[in-house]
């Protein structure tokens, strides 16, 4: 661009570690766990990003907590003028859902790379077709995230599936008159119950790329104490595997989160373990996922995979043993619950329902299971 030659080095899974200028180098990217990009280094300053759930960087801060930068977008990835501000931030090309945005030589247009395809966030399309197109015979080759860019990410152009772990207090109050999530607060995938920690993360089962990883919690509170601080949770994610063939992709992930009472420092962690095997069988349209949760098992844990249209089903859950003082000291890995399930999917990649001991069943009846059961015992 503009008589500048740029080149990328780039890590095993496509993520961009360097970036060279006619020969120089102009900052090293800081890669996070699942090789996630959490900031940059120019050789003497570090700059760090703070993302929102998308993965779309919102501000930019350098070692001292200052802020460099910071971006507003519109639905599909637009910059909103007047609303953003970089001038202090050399490496601001990063920006919707985390991808880097680069202006086209010679023209006005500025395009995301989005690793499979170029994207055009004034349209909300892709250049290329989708590499994907033919399990979508409904939808555009070119859309964007099904059209619905604050639900749903494209991280690279391809088909993804999303997992989701849980960890949540099926009280009202519980260890000490803190606030539960709620005695009605059964199994559940939707987005809108609060659990004590949670974490997703996103897996593309053709390259065994990981993206959008996320571990958060949601705000505590206390009949007496004032205030609703929230856990800042560890959490970490890993792809320990991958083999494919013309036929099947077999991949497995390591994943783990531990929160504590944001209201008590030094208090024990809750702590979770995920370990997952993929198989998908691209031929017959089938994902094979087996695995375990181990942990404290206390409070209630619940694990389930969602599919690109937004469509979800249980892997497992986990009854709560225990109480916080008996049950949460220490890095425990006791069995929460495991799992080994067939799921299968039509010619748009979807989730269309479950094989579990030989029987098969629709999504309705599988996630009844779960959502009918009583998080408080089996």
């Amino acid at each position: 661009v503009g008589g500048t030659t740029t080149h990328y080095i780039r890590g095993a899974a496509g993520e961009t570690i360097a970036v060279y200028e006619n020969g120089s180098r102009e900052f090293i990217n800081l890669i996070g766990p699942g090789g996630d990009m959490i900031g940059t280094w120019d050789g003497s300053q570090r700059r760090y990003f703070l993302k929102d759930h998308l993965g779309s960087i919102r501000t930019t801060v350098d070692q001292s907590g200052n802020v460099d930068g910071y971006d507003d977008y519109y639905a599909f990835g637009l910059v909103m003028p007047g609303r953003s501000s970089n001038s202090a931030n050399p490496a601001d090309n990063y920006k919707f859902t985390g991808h880097e945005l680069d202006q086209v030589a010679g023209t006005d247009l500025n395009l995301y790379h989005a690793n499979a395809r170029s994207y055009d966030p004034v349209t909300g399309r892709f250049l290329q077709i989708d590499p994907y197109a033919a399990k979508f015979p409904n939808v555009s080759p070119y859309v964007y995230a099904l059209n619905n860019p604050l639900a749903f990410l494209d991280p690279d152009g391809r088909i993804p599936i999303t997992f989701h772990i849980r960890s949540f207090a099926p009280f009202n109050y519980f260890g000490g008159l803190f606030h539960g999530d709620g005695a009605n607060r059964g199994f559940s995938r939707s987005q809108s119950v609060t659990s004590r920690v949670k974490q997703s993360f996103t897996l593309e089962t053709s390259t065994g790329g990981l993206s959008d990883i996320s571990t958060t919690s949601d705000p505590s509170g206390h009949l007496v104490f004032y205030g609703n601080p929230t856990a800042d949770p560890s959490g970490s994610v890993d792809v320990t595997r991958t083999n494919f063939t013309d036929d099947f992709n077999s991949i497995g992930v390591g994943a783990e989160y531990a929160g504590a009472n944001p209201f008590i420092p030094g208090s024990p962690d809750i702590d979770v373990f995920s370990s997952l095997s993929i198989v998908e069988d691209t031929k017959n349209g089938t994902l094979t996922i087996s695995g375990a949760l181990t942990g404290d098992n206390f409070p209630s844990t619940e694990a389930f995979v969602q599919d690109a249209s937004g469509a979800s089903l249980f892997l497992g859950v986990g009854f709560y043993e225990g109480s916080p003082f008996s049950s949460l000291a220490g890095k425990n890995r006791r069995n929460i619950a495991e799992f080994n399930l067939t799921i299968h999917t039509n010619k748009d990649g979807n989730f269309t329902g479950v094989t579990f001991n030989d029987k098969r069943y629709t999504l309705e009846e599988w996630n009844s299971f779960f959502e009918n059961a009583n998080p408080h015992g089996n």
